[in-house]
């Protein structure tokens, strides 16, 4: 059941790799535990294609996604830090649907959640930008979730969702700019 008679125009669907998501909540400033981390991701040289906070003057609250190879070294480093300690939950296996252009409209956020929740699959989280709407699903249901907002929004003729043809790591190794 569409929200809108006619259909929201989208360019295409952009879909991640499998990506583990990780919340931490609660992490005081005053410890310095979110720098920490972030420290930590940093050296580790770790992306997030993935992160939403919301704070406050005392406290801290994290949603990242990273590369599914990189869940358990976070884990363990977490799992070693007495200021996370009960206070970080795993969504192993998520996967991430972009849908563009976004143009700021909040018709397509309403109709995207909506789709999404007509179809029984899991928000983990979303994040909007001018471009693109993101919503972290199940890995697993990456695919029904791309069928069901299809129903909900106008695709170009022969469309295929983009699939991630490469992953993109850092690199130690510096290189001059030309």
């Amino acid at each position: 059941m569409p929200v809108y008679r006619a259909p929201i125009k989208l360019d295409g669907i952009k879909l991640s790799h499998e990506l583990v998501l990780f919340n931490l909540r609660d992490l005081i400033w005053a410890t310095a535990a979110p720098a920490r981390f972030f420290g930590y991701l940093s050296d580790q040289q770790i992306n997030l294609p993935f992160l939403t906070s919301h704070s406050t003057a005392e406290n801290m609250r994290i949603s990242c996604c990273a590369a599914i190879d990189d869940g358990d070294r976070i884990r363990r480093h977490v799992d070693g830090e007495p200021d996370f300690e009960g206070k970080v939950t795993w969504v192993p296996a998520v996967g991430m649907l972009s849908l563009f252009p976004h143009k700021s409209r909040l018709r397509m956020l309403e109709t995207a959640l909506a789709a999404m929740a007509w179809a029984d699959l899991a928000i983990h989280g979303f994040a909007t930008s001018v471009s693109a709407l993101t919503l972290v699903t199940d890995y697993r249901g990456v695919d029904r979730a791309v069928e069901a907002l299809k129903r909900h929004f106008e695709l170009p003729r022969g469309f295929v969702p983009m699939k991630p043809e490469f992953k993109v790591r850092q690199s130690a190794t510096r290189k001059p700019y030309p």
